[in-house]
């Protein structure tokens, strides 16, 4: 599974800035988000589950949304990294089996 390993891959000082200035949080505090974020994806494998740990976090809207955001990244990547994987599968397994008639 992917995650970010820092919220520096995906965002610069700038929106950092701005995103502590919406959260009323310093720069530590929206780390400590990104952690809970990548704990709530590794220990959740639905969307449901995911909505329901970030619900049970308490975090307030403003927190509750980045944590979906940041939670969603991370699961839209997962999903579009199995596809590619399942269709390079594929494309192998149909390259060795036109391979094989040939011979």
């Amino acid at each position: 599974m992917l995650f970010i390993k820092n919220m520096y891959e995906i965002l610069n000082n700038q929106e950092i800035e701005k995103i502590c200035h919406l959260l009323e949080c310093d720069q530590v505090e929206l780390k400590n988000l990104f952690d809970d974020s990548k704990k709530i994806n590794e220990s959740s494998k639905t969307v449901y589950q995911k909505i329901m740990k970030i619900l049970q976090k308490g975090a307030n809207v403003r927190e509750a949304t980045l944590l979906g955001i940041i939670c969603g990244y991370s699961f839209g990547y997962d999903v579009a990294k199995d596809k590619i994987e399942e269709e390079m599968k594929n494309r192998l397994f149909n390259a060795f089996k036109n391979s094989n008639r040939n011979q």
